[in-house]
């Protein structure tokens, strides 16, 4: 079992409601934008899908991203953007962890109550 390498702080912000096996994410503040912290334990898929406009930034593992049909290898202190609308999907290697920010601010749900 991996474990957590994002600092206390973090861990204790808002958990979001993802459905990825072996993922944990937590979200920083569904205001204008919204930004999630992202670990992947067992690594995963996410399949093809389009939503608002995104970047991200692989802090550790690789994700395998495929854009509009190209893909790529994105790894540690590498960085992507996606437009809104435009079709992607992931791989994602096991013990990755990513930030991104949604230009969506409601992208994600928080589980649960949010206690402050």
């Amino acid at each position: 079992m991996m474990t957590s390498q994002f600092p206390d702080w973090v861990r204790q912000l808002p958990e979001a409601d993802v459905s990825f096996p072996g993922a944990s994410a937590w979200i920083v503040d569904p205001g204008a934008a919204q930004t999630v912290c992202w670990e992947f334990e067992e690594g995963g898929s996410v399949p093809a899908h389009a939503h608002a406009a995104q970047i991200g930034v692989v802090l550790d593992g690789a994700v395998h991203l495929t854009v509009d049909g190209e893909g790529r290898r994105f790894g540690p202190g590498e960085w992507f953007s996606i437009e809104a609308g435009q079709e992607h999907e992931a791989r994602v290697e096991p013990n990755t962890m990513v930030i991104e920010v949604y230009a969506d601010p409601a992208r994600h749900r928080v589980k649960g109550p949010i206690d402050r």
